[in-house]
């Protein structure tokens, strides 16, 4: 079974199901497009989602650094690129797979990415928050929290500015198959 990572401050999203979307660089970088490219991601295929974790073995269970507060003083975690599909909690159903050039996103893929906000103000002015996203009032503004994420993720060559093609996975919450 395939499996796919998440920066972890995302991690909670997916979970939880507010982050249904998900865009990974195309590598190498075509110059223009062409048929023929293959995505990692099917629509139908069921991945298993990687995270710290730690356990498994000799009987004990399983635990998710997420699951965890900062503070608490947990045990040694492991990296999520180690985790076998057999402790994973998380599983995705691919829906469906388009590339595009990443400025092509729309509002309403950005707020499927994951944009969203604590809003909150600081004397009365707008604050930013949650994935770095701006808030004007109480109106979010997911597009601009999409790039600002995007940008603190993406490797030089493949930020907003550098319109890189990527893949756009569109996926849902599922059982372990």
């Amino acid at each position: 079974m395939k499996s796919i990572g998440f920066a972890e401050a995302l991690g909670p999203l997916v979970r939880s199901g507010w982050k249904t979307q998900t865009r990974r660089v195309i590598r190498p970088q075509p110059v223009e497009w062409h048929a023929g490219l293959e995505p990692r991601y099917r629509p139908g295929e069921v991945v298993y989602v990687k995270e710290p974790w730690c356990g498994g073995q000799h009987g004990m269970s399983v635990q998710y650094r997420d699951d965890w507060t900062p503070h608490d003083y947990g045990p040694s975690w492991r990296s999520a690129a180690s985790m076998p599909a057999s402790s994973a909690r998380t599983f995705l159903r691919i829906l469906d797979v388009r590339a595009e050039r990443l400025q092509e996103i729309s509002e309403e893929d950005a707020m499927r990415e994951g944009s969203v906000a604590q809003f909150s103000s600081v004397h009365g002015l707008p604050r930013l928050d949650g994935y770095g996203l701006r808030c004007v009032g109480l109106k979010p503004i997911p597009m601009q929290g999409f790039m600002a994420l995007w940008d603190s993720l993406a490797k030089p060559g493949e930020r907003w500015d550098d319109k890189p093609w990527v893949w756009v996975y569109t996926y849902e919450l599922t059982e372990a198959p």
